[in-house]
């Protein structure tokens, strides 16, 4: 019996050494769903391309950002291209944003779009400055933001939009400086963003 026990513990240790890495996301690639989320039981799925033997879970709409050296197996099994938009948004922001809570873009994500509200009546005097560092104006630079005011930062005004070293894309982190303290104005911010 225990004999039996440590050769079924020895295979699951194997079992695991050998399992293929979840949704092994390589930062190039793009959302793909399933032909027809609807049929069969509901929620996510695990599916391995035999080829690269890497593994994704698709969500329940059955959808799964795929690396792209697995693209064209999933395009033979009828997969498509799916919602690539997503985004980050924080609320009250009445400070300068720190490490502790300041957003982090996932490795391979590229801005499409930057929305600010004001929602306290007080403007920003001197603008909003978003950046890659603490006080940084890499990404946005003295963006005006009026009292009681909610706009889209303009495509000409956003400075940069993916992140990395050389060609390797990188998570980052993003930092809100308000050039006067803020002036009392409570801020909102939201970028929307897609995968590459």
């Amino acid at each position: 019996m225990k004999s039996g026990f440590l050769k079924l513990l020895f295979a699951a240790a194997i079992a695991t050494c050998l399992a293929p890495a979840e949704n092994a996301h390589a930062a190039w690639g793009a959302v793909y769903c399933s032909p027809d989320p609807g049929v069969g039981a509901p929620g996510p799925k695990r599916v391995v391309n035999p080829v690269t033997t890497n593994a994704y879970v698709f969500n329940p709409q059955g959808c799964a950002f795929i690396a792209n050296a697995d693209i064209g197996f999933f395009l033979s099994q009828g997969y498509s291209s799916g919602p690539n938009t997503q985004n980050i948004t924080l609320v009250g922001i009445t400070a300068n944003t720190t490490t502790a809570n300041s957003p982090i873009l996932p490795a391979g994500a590229a801005i499409d779009q930057i929305i600010i509200g004001e929602t306290a009546g007080n403007a920003v005097t001197g603008g909003v400055d978003i950046g890659t560092a603490a006080s940084g104006a890499q990404i946005v630079s003295a963006v005006a933001v009026g009292a009681n005011s909610l706009a889209a930062v303009a495509g000409s005004a956003v400075l940069l939009r993916v992140f990395g070293t050389g060609p390797l894309p990188a998570s980052q982190q993003i930092f809100f400086t308000c050039h006067t303290a803020c002036n009392s104005a409570s801020l909102n911010f939201s970028i929307f963003y897609h995968l590459f």
